[in-house]
Parts: C-alpha cells; sequence; structure tokens
C-alpha cells in the first residue's frame, strides 16, 4: 500500500453496495475505510481481481461512482480491503457524509 499519498484521506464509515459492471449478477455491500478526491478503500468480505470495474453506490443512494479496482489486500479470512480509483462519480464524496448508523440497532445515529 502507499503510505505517501498525494491527495488528503479522509476517514469515513459507511456502507456501499459494489456491483461488477462486466457481470451485473456480482455485487457485494462493503464498508469504506477511507476516502479521498482520487478514490476509496473499502472493506469487502470476499477478493476482487484488480482492474475490475465497478459501479459504487453508497447505502443511501445519493452517491455513486464508476470505479477500477487498483489492489485487493488480505485482511483476514473473509476480510479484504479494495483501493478503488474514481473514474467518474456524483460530487460530494468528501463534503457531504450518508447519516451514520447506530453498530446495534441499525437506526439512525442522533
Amino acid at each position: 500500500m502507499i503510505e505517501d499519498r498525494r491527495e488528503k484521506r479522509e476517514a469515513a464509515r459507511f456502507q456501499v453496495q459494489l456491483c461488477d459492471l462486466a457481470n451485473q449478477f456480482v455485487a457485494e455491500l462493503a464498508s469504506t475505510q477511507d476516502i479521498s478526491v482520487h478514490g476509496v478503500r473499502v472493506e469487502a468480505e470476499r477478493p476482487w481481481k484488480p482492474t475490475t470495474r465497478l459501479l459504487v453506490k453508497s447505502s443511501q443512494r445519493e452517491l455513486w461512482a464508476l470505479a477500477r479496482i487498483v489492489y485487493c489486500q488480505t485482511l483476514q479470512p473473509r476480510a479484504f480491503a479494495l483501493g478503488l480509483e474514481f473514474l467518474a462519480w456524483t460530487g460530494g464524496w468528501l463534503t457531504r457524509r450518508p447519516t451514520k448508523l447506530s453498530p446495534t440497532s441499525g437506526q439512525r445515529a442522533a
């Protein structure tokens, strides 16, 4: 993983849906770890092939992006970090954060 990045990265945790553009039947819910103006790092439950192109949608659907998988790093047996490079996106990935949900109840946090 690249440690010396030029762009600012912001820690942010919310769910996104990953959809393989080449095979629309391949999809997965993932959690974001951090975001920059050029991409996002997400944690997924299965490995994904680098160079795969994805549609990434936020859990509230107000944000979406077309992205390319740059890397897939094994974290644990069922946890993989994916580095996604944005190819096209709606604005607001850094400036607008989706409402955070309480991890225990699934309800909106106050």
